[in-house]
């Protein structure tokens, strides 16, 4: 995943993007797929298109959306399933996919979490719980953030809760 744990290091929670988000993505991409086939099966039925060249060219755009679409889709599907937040005992990471070619892996001691905050937008979110966790560091120019994951409160809690027991052992001597 382009991360290495240190030894003694475990993950406590994984998190990805709400699988309602890939959902109206895959959704908009085959619309436009059937939008594009009812054109071409009307443009060929119904204006009565006889003219062998002209079929020819329209079944070769069809045929080049339709490869533009999965190629679209599988895109979509990378970048869902490779892009992760994990949070371990002793950090939190992220892993990103940008386009197909690069990838930006970025971590973050609890020594280092000052805030955390979590936004949820809208009904939809609301009821299927999930939003945006915006996490600010010292040091940091703009603040890690961590677009529609799924049931983002357990995400801060579970954060907030590791980083107060590392306090508590650190104030203990341990």
């Amino acid at each position: 995943m382009g991360f290495e744990l240190l030894p003694g290091e475990t993950i406590i929670l994984t998190k990805r993007r709400h699988w309602f988000r890939l959902f109206t993505e895959i959704a908009s991409l085959f619309i436009g797929l059937i939008i594009f086939i009812a054109f071409y099966i009307l443009a060929i039925n119904y204006f009565n298109i006889v003219n062998p060249l002209y079929i020819k060219l329209m079944t070769l755009g069809l045929i080049l959306v339709t490869q533009a679409c999965f190629i679209s889709l599988a895109i979509i599907l990378v970048d869902y399933l490779l892009d992760v937040w994990l949070i371990t005992n002793r950090r939190v990471f992220f892993v990103e996919v940008l386009g197909l070619f690069s990838r930006t892996t970025s971590s973050i001691d609890y020594d280092r979490i000052e805030d955390i905050s979590v936004e949820i937008n809208g009904i939809i979110e609301t009821v299927l719980n999930f939003g945006d966790v915006h996490i600010e560091t010292a040091g940091a120019f703009r603040p890690f953030l961590c677009k529609d994951i799924s049931e983002p409160e357990v995400f801060k809690d579970t954060i907030f809760n590791l980083k107060s027991d590392k306090i508590k052992r650190e104030n203990a001597g341990l």
